[in-house]
């Protein structure tokens, strides 16, 4: 699996690739869209998790222990992170 902080690949034209992640079949969509993702500053918590590299549910306690702030959108299941948030927890 590549990581989104990694060089993209490009195909024979010198364009790069549009790239996707396969993760697990979950309730939403099985792949995320690295090209969106990295093209605006609020991450979904999958794109997050990929981001960080790490587990979804791994998101969702470092949230639960204030280690890393989001916004709640609806019912609380729907989370956005800014990308600000995600290279504090990068930087340690």
């Amino acid at each position: 699996m590549k990581h989104p902080n990694r060089d993209v690949p490009k195909t024979e034209t010198g364009d790069a690739k549009k790239d996707t992640c396969n993760q697990p079949k979950s309730a939403g969509s099985s792949q995320i869209d690295l090209t969106r993702a990295m093209s605006t500053d609020i991450f979904t918590t999958k794109e997050a998790a990929y981001y960080l590299a790490v587990a979804e549910k791994t998101i969702w306690n470092w949230k639960a222990e204030g280690r890393i702030r989001a916004m709640t959108l609806g019912d609380g299941r729907n989370l956005r992170f800014h990308k600000n948030e995600l290279n504090k927890v990068l930087r340690g």
